[in-house]
């Protein structure tokens, strides 16, 4: 492969993860990239190249397309029906991912989005009837989802509680079985849980 073509790969890698933690780590370039690259052996660092920057243009969940997805979920009328506004002032959003930072990420996208499409805000929205939303990037195996929802349906959950997951991506097999065990987990502390699923993307 020409040198020309590294340089294509490398900018291409660099320009899909653009804004990967942006205003956490600088900005990831070509040559943050080639430096990446660099540890691995001169034959087979291209078609690494090759396969990374196949592989983030499929995967890698951009600040855009995260922000798409909850535009799409907010202004959604299948799920707020005739009247947003009381939708979403009735609506509750768990903040309880014990790792990571996607939950609190997500939670402040969509209350940005909820406040400029309809004045809500989180601090003044939630109430008993309303549903339970918890945001979050992907879930695979589904451990850390199931480890959350169960620790918190135990403790802070109601007796009923409709629990909408909003996800950029989900496991089907790891989706069915958390889902099954957060049921389960919910009866053994006499409560009752119904759990929907909102996903753009299922692997």
């Amino acid at each position: 492969m020409s040198q020309l073509h590294r340089g294509d790969l490398l900018e291409s890698i660099a320009n899909t993860i653009a804004d990967y933690r942006k205003g956490e780590v600088p900005p990831r370039t070509p040559e943050v990239v080639d430096r990446w690259v660099s540890q691995f052996g001169e034959d087979v660092q291209e078609p690494i190249l090759a396969e990374m920057d196949r592989v983030l243009k499929r995967t890698y969940i951009s600040e855009s397309m995260m922000r798409d997805v909850l535009l799409a979920l907010a202004t959604n009328s299948g799920l707020t029906g005739p009247d947003p506004y009381v939708y979403w002032k009735n609506a509750n959003f768990l903040n309880i991912e014990s790792r990571g930072n996607s939950q609190r990420v997500m939670l402040a996208m969509f209350g940005q989005i909820l406040n400029q499409k309809f004045n809500v805000n989180f601090d003044n929205c939630g109430s008993d009837t309303g549903p339970y939303f918890y945001l979050d990037d992907i879930v695979f195996t589904g451990s850390h989802f199931k480890g959350d929802l169960i620790r918190w349906l135990k403790s802070d959950g109601p007796p009923e509680m409709r629990i909408i997951v909003v996800v950029i991506a989900y496991h089907s097999q790891g989706q069915f079985f958390a889902s099954k065990d957060v049921v389960k987990a919910a009866e053994k502390a006499n409560k009752h849980a119904k759990i929907t699923w909102c996903r753009r993307l299922v692997v």
